[in-house]
């Protein structure tokens, strides 16, 4: 598997969250209650990430616009991760050139 990873940190605060233009990316509403998964020039739609909170770990579903709502309590670190697995076709000889898959890593990371 060769893989990479996007990964967000959004410091305590009001959000101004924007699209980086990352391959796969999270995009949090300034409410800090909805959270939009983008992939490449898409939202991602229908599809399956995690939230995670303290000791807990929520799955749940984009909507057909890629957005995802959750009611968590204030003051507590959130995660928000998703990935996506392509296959790839096998070119070269070593490292990811090698690689029957590649996976893309999106994470957010914040405090509601």
């Amino acid at each position: 598997e060769a893989y990479s990873r996007y990964a967000k940190l959004l410091v305590p605060g009001p959000v101004d969250d924007q699209r980086r233009d990352l391959k796969i990316e999270w995009v949090l509403d300034p409410s800090k209650q909805w959270a939009q998964l983008w992939y490449g020039e898409r939202p991602l739609a229908d599809h399956y990430v995690t939230v995670f909170q303290k000791h807990r770990a929520k799955s749940l579903r984009t909507d057909f616009e890629g957005w995802i709502q959750f009611d968590l309590p204030e003051g507590r670190p959130v995660l928000l991760d998703a990935v996506v697995i392509e296959p790839q076709m096998l070119r070269g000889t070593r490292g990811a050139d090698q690689a029957h898959w590649v996976s893309h890593w999106a994470s957010l990371y914040f405090v509601p």
